[in-house]
C-alpha cells in the first residue's frame, strides 16, 4: 500500500484505532512466522509442526480466562488432549 501512496502522491489515509491494530496484528504475525521458519530450523518438522498447530487450543483458553467465555466438554477434553499431546511430543526417546 505504502508503494501505490508513493508512486501516486496521494495522502495517507488517516490512522485510528483500527489500522494501528492492524499493523500491531501484521508486526506479530510476521515475527510468528519468523519464529516458525527458526524453529524448523532448529527442530524436527514433525514436532514443530504439531506444536504449532495448537493455535486454537490457545485461542479457546485466552478466551476463557479473558472474555469469559464458557468451555463445553468436548472442547475441554480437546484441549487437554492437545496439552498432553504437547508434552509427549516434548520428550526424546
Amino acid at each position: 500500500m505504502l508503494v501505490i501512496i508513493l508512486y501516486y502522491r496521494t495522502k495517507l489515509p488517516p490512522i485510528g484505532a483500527a489500522s494501528i491494530a492492524a499493523i500491531i496484528a501484521g508486526l506479530f504475525g510476521g515475527a510468528g512466522y519468523l519464529f516458525f521458519v527458526k524453529a524448523l530450523e532448529q527442530g524436527k518438522a514433525s514436532i514443530v509442526i504439531p506444536l504449532t498447530v495448537l493455535y486454537p487450543a490457545i485461542t479457546a483458553v485466552i478466551a476463557m480466562i479473558i472474555l469469559k467465555e464458557k468451555i463445553g466438554v468436548y472442547q475441554g477434553v480437546g484441549i487437554a488432549l492437545a496439552i498432553i499431546a504437547s508434552v509427549l511430543l516434548s520428550f526424546n526417546k
